[in-house]
């Protein structure tokens, strides 16, 4: 309702004076003034010096300010009738009123949304001009009992969701309690194997300090017999027959000596060993949750077999003050944290870049140029060491250097799939797999498959191998080195640094062509996701983050780190 309204004969400055309406905010403060406008959405009359804080106000523009021609004939301080508009705002187009009606879908709106959303239709109205020609509701009532009866429905849900709210966490315990409580179970199971090993181990180490033990007691006996002989030997000179039964008696014992000595080489071979199982652990690493429901969503991930589109590009200074010249960047990782793990070879060091501001947060420096790197187990990375072998390192908090493995050939390119590591040579056309002690399992000749074969990726089952090729473009491997299939260097060429995006696609980079490629797994290109005009000249290396759905790319010596945003 507003305030003010008509005073008749009112003392103002010490005389009287008939007012039609009084200014709402100032009889408020006890003052009385004309007023001039009335606010049809404050329903307030306003003073002309009302009026000009009213329209100060930003939060205020675009409310409806009638004149005094169109307040009609009011008595009191009742609200005017004759501006009988909603004052309702629009949601949508905030400084409009709710001022227009469509019968036909029986809506209301602002002009805007009528005009966007009814523009087809045909019984549209002015509000304030429509309700003149009704006649007074008899649904009022009613609609009120409707509205109070929904209002107790909906507090009834509110309450429900509260109480839900409850059992969530409620269910949250408990379930962690589940967890913890499964994991004991693995854990009892676990122990049951550890043991079974142990006592394995302990059964070895028993035999073999039994036979130990046997063949210590022979050996001393032979001795024995020996030293003896050797005594008769120096006290028969003077006779004879003794001489001659002793001598061949020594000889005898030196016989059995020779046999015993023969059977303890043997011996030396055996030692106590224990080799972990590693299709267990592979089978481990199959999973991804302890939670089944979670493991059947990870497995039900639909592949993309559409070409990715370019939302927006940014680039990162990835040069540290320390740097040496420019930085050659020849391979980077997704790691599990999200961070991004990247071998500057020019600089012989791995840096750690934060996956959300694309900062350096650690660098260490490494023995020999990082080539290849390669994300491993829980909180760990493998690098490839130019002609040294295989550093491992751990990268849970910082990057720490851990097992190292000495190769006899260069080292270019890796990837790690369960337990077993792959690794390139380049020029040679060798792919060597090894399993984490450093053990060769096979070496896959490509003297018929490469021409110098570069970087590897797994595939997102993890049952194949992608390898990119300066000249031959890219091939798909199986884990034994047969070849699956090729995707012919046409699009891209001098192909470089490749990664796969968890969903079934390839992303290689065209060194020469100055191009990102995407390619399905079954080999069919879909086209370039970043294209020359956009893509940092001479790309060497790529990873995608597939929870951000961004592309992240390096040139050839600029220690630049391009970040594409993809849909």
């Amino acid at each position: 309702m507003a305030t003010g309204g008509r005073l008749t004969h009112s003392k103002i400055n010490a005389s009287d004076e008939v007012i039609d309406y009084a200014c709402s905010p100032c009889t408020k403060r006890n003052k009385t003034n004309e007023a001039v406008r009335f606010c049809v959405e404050c329903q307030e009359f306003l003073c002309p010096l009302c009026v000009d804080n009213h329209n100060s106000f930003s939060v205020l523009t675009g409310h409806t300010l009638l004149d005094k021609s169109q307040f009609g004939s009011l008595g009191g301080s009742a609200a005017p009738n004759a501006p009988a508009l909603p004052t309702e705002r629009c949601k949508v187009h905030l400084t409009k009123l709710v001022d227009m009606y469509c019968a036909n879908h029986d809506a209301v709106g602002c002009s805007i949304c009528l005009n966007i959303n009814h523009r087809s239709c045909q019984d549209v109205h002015y509000v304030p001009t429509y309700v003149q020609g009704l006649k007074p509701s008899l649904q009022t009532s009613s609609l009120k009992s409707q509205v109070n009866a929904t209002i107790v429905k909906l507090e009834g849900l509110m309450k429900r969701y509260k109480d839900i709210r409850g059992e969530f966490d409620t269910k949250r315990v408990s379930s962690l309690k589940d967890i913890q409580e499964f994991r004991k179970e693995i854990n009892k199971t676990l122990d049951r194997l550890d043991e079974a090993s142990i006592q394995n181990i302990n059964k070895q180490y028993k035999d073999l300090d039994l036979t130990c033990e046997n063949e210590m007691a022979d050996i001393q006996r032979m001795i024995d017999e020996l030293k003896r002989s050797k005594t008769s030997l120096e006290s028969s000179v003077t006779n004879a027959s003794q001489q001659f039964v002793v001598d061949k008696k020594c000889k005898g014992d030196i016989v059995d000596s020779e046999s015993l000595l023969e059977r303890s080489m043997i011996h030396e071979s055996k030692f106590i060993q224990f080799k972990g199982n590693t299709e267990l652990f592979d089978y481990i690493n199959t999973f991804h949750s302890l939670d089944q429901n979670l493991q059947q969503t990870a497995q039900q991930i639909k592949p993309k077999k559409t070409l990715y589109e370019l939302k927006s590009a940014d680039t990162f200074d990835i040069r540290l003050p320390t740097n040496v010249g420019p930085c050659e960047i020849r391979s980077m990782c997704i790691l599990d944290s999200g961070d991004i793990l990247i071998a500057d070879v020019t600089n012989k060091a791995l840096k750690l870049i934060d996956g959300e501001s694309y900062n350096v947060k650690d660098a260490l420096k490494v023995q020999d140029q990082p080539s290849g790197v390669c994300k491993g187990r829980l909180h760990e990375a493998v690098v490839c060491l130019d002609r040294t072998g295989i550093q491992f390192v751990s990268t849970k908090e910082k990057l720490v250097l851990t097992q190292t493995l000495s190769m006899n050939h260069i080292c270019l390119g890796v990837c790690m799939i369960s337990s077993r590591v792959y690794v390139t040579d380049g020029r040679n056309r060798n792919i060597f797999k090894y399993d984490l002690n450093g053990n060769l399992l096979k070496t896959i000749s490509g003297d018929t498959i490469f021409s110098w074969n570069r970087f590897l990726a797994d595939s997102y089952d993890g049952k194949s191998l992608y390898v990119t090729d300066c000249n031959n473009g890219l091939l798909k491997l199986d884990l034994n080195g047969n070849v699956i299939l090729k995707q012919p260097a046409n699009i891209f060429k001098s192909a470089y640094g490749v990664c796969t995006d968890g969903l079934d696609n390839v992303f290689v980079v065209g060194n020469r062509s100055n191009n990102v490629v995407q390619i399905t797994s079954d080999g069919e290109c879909l086209g370039e996701v970043i294209t020359k005009d956009r893509c940092v000249t001479k790309p060497t290396a790529v990873c995608f983050d597939r929870l951000k759905s961004k592309l992240i790319v390096v040139g050839q010596r600029t220690g630049m780190l391009h970040v594409y945003s993809l849909e």
